[in-house]
């Protein structure tokens, strides 16, 4: 039996390697039914293993109702599930999770996809998730070149997504990330590119979703970014926070429709409210960034934008005779903007938007530079090295995010980790952290930003490791600080030996990394 790695979750409810049940590494004959026997053996939980290699698959690989079953490759890069389909099959899927939520102990429960690539070609989609509460987990998986789906959640609850990359090699016509009728999802640190073109192509959409977070990003290349249709509830606030668009270089997908960022549609349902936040806009033609519309009977609630940039913005019209950054109908509540940033040689107008309904705080136009205008303190940072031994036996560590991405007002120090205000206000930071190396025992992690007036805890708990030793943490604070004020970021593992390293993030997803910007 090939060597496999194992967590204690795998362990609990056993595991099974696919090369036991006849599976191909090679690719020379087709795996599916060995991988679906390897699938029926585990039962009910338990754990299904790929080690590295190419494995031809021509049908779906189900996985029951009421099934605890997840599946692991040995490395993202070098598991490959490999499509052997010969012909368009949108009503297949490569794995397919097939919970029923009409009886409770049909819903599969706890169930972790990660650590593998899936080559999708003539599959409807990479993933098909159905009925699964709680703690669907999805990281580290690549969906490449599907026909309709990269990753699709339908009627899923409190459910991940995280350092997940969809390539839609300007193949996939509808959605890198779909989710449909999914509450309580955070999606984190993931990735869409290339899309179709064509109107109905889409990074990440949503479809009456309640409580849902995107964390960190790319959606590049892609008809549409994130395009959210409201069919029922729209509960929130919901948040987009520190996501990079840059919009496929096109014309109109649609005459009279913009090319938009990020799309809020909504129906005859009041809804909530939307959180946009530390977004890098770059805009191309017929592009809208962020277009907030409903009907006449309906209440979209608040749309916030706090510290934005949108960057070298030169519109087309598309249809709708004015060019804007933001358009707004009458049926949203309220806009409130703060410190967000224009940076253009060729400015369209602001917003189309009721006026009553606007609240500014700080925002800047700079029409002829690269750098925000507005003197408000901006920085973000990476950690650039590994920083080995730091923590285990309960040593509290500050870390160093050595690498700057922009420090706006050059109020953060890459030597010492410390933020300091240059004047009073109040100040929004977000930090996370990724620990591995976790080899010597530890048991129980802390997180927290330190501020002068006090520390803010993140995170105290349990270490759960996952099957590479590795731990993330990760928090956001709001909080008032005068000037000469400082921040940082301290870390602490406990009950094992000062060997637990804090990852370098300079060459893998940006998963350690702290910021901060004055917002009034």
């Amino acid at each position: 039996m090939a060597l496999t790695k194992v967590t204690q979750n795998m362990l609990s409810g056993g595991e099974v390697n696919v090369l036991d049940y006849g599976a191909d590494p090679t690719g020379a004959t087709e795996s599916h039914t060995a991988i679906q026997a390897a699938v029926n053996a585990v039962g009910a939980k338990g754990a299904i293993y790929i080690p590295d290699g190419t494995y031809k698959v021509t049908e779906t690989i189900t996985f029951a109702q009421g099934t605890s079953v997840g599946i692991y490759g040995q490395s993202r890069e070098g598991t490959i599930i490999q499509s052997g389909l010969v012909a368009i099959d949108a009503a297949k899927y490569v794995f397919h999770y097939q919970g029923d939520d009409a009886v409770t102990a049909n819903l599969c429960q706890n169930v972790t996809i990660s650590t593998l690539t899936i080559n999708a070609l003539y599959f409807g989609a990479g993933i098909l998730a159905e009925h699964c509460f709680p703690n669907l987990v999805v990281k580290e998986v690549e969906v490449f070149k599907p026909y309709n789906y990269g990753i699709w959640l339908d009627n899923c609850w409190g459910a991940s997504i995280s350092d997940c990359l969809v390539d839609g090699d300007n193949y996939t016509r509808l959605y890198g990330y779909y989710l449909q009728n999914a509450n309580n999802i955070c999606m984190y640190n993931n990735r869409v590119y290339n899309m179709q073109n064509s109107g109905q192509s889409t990074g990440i959409g949503a479809t009456s979703c309640e409580n849902f977070s995107i964390f960190g990003g790319n959606v590049e290349n892609c008809p549409r970014g994130i395009y959210l249709t409201l069919g029922g509830t729209f509960d929130g606030p919901s948040t987009i926070r520190d996501v990079y668009f840059e919009p496929r270089a096109m014309q109109p997908f649609d005459a009279g429709q913009p090319n938009d960022h990020i799309k809020v549609l909504g129906d005859t349902a009041d809804n909530g409210s939307l959180l946009v936040e530390g977004c890098l806009f770059q805009a191309g033609v017929s592009s809208v960034p962020i277009a907030y519309n409903g009907v006449s009977a309906q209440n979209l609630g608040t749309l916030t934008l706090i510290s934005n940039v949108w960057q070298k913005a030169k519109f087309t019209a598309g249809g709708q005779g004015e060019n804007y950054f933001v358009d707004v109908d009458t049926t949203v509540d309220k806009v409130i903007e703060i410190g967000n940033t224009l940076i253009s040689t060729a400015l369209g107008n602001l917003r189309q938007v009721p006026v009553e309904t606007v609240h500014t705080y700080n925002n800047a136009e700079d029409t002829g530079s690269q750098s925000p205008g507005n003197n408000l303190s901006k920085f973000s940072a990476i950690t650039d090295t590994t920083k080995t031994n730091v923590t285990g036996d309960g040593t509290s560590y500050t870390i160093i995010y050595d690498g700057e991405l922009y420090d706006v007002g050059s109020d953060y120090d890459v030597a010492t980790g410390v933020f300091t205000a240059r004047r009073s206000g109040y100040y929004v930071f977000d930090a996370s952290v990724r620990l591995e190396n976790l080899v010597g025992g530890s048991t129980d992690a802390q997180f927290s930003i330190v501020t002068t007036d006090g520390s803010y805890l993140l995170y105290k708990g349990a270490l759960s490791k996952d099957s590479a030793n590795q731990f993330s943490m990760s928090g956001s604070i709001t909080t008032y600080m005068d000037a000469a004020d400082t921040a940082y970021v301290v870390v602490t593992t406990s009950g094992g030996t000062l060997t637990d390293d804090v990852t370098d993030a300079s060459s893998v997803p940006r998963v350690c990394h702290f910021s901060g910007t004055q917002i009034i």
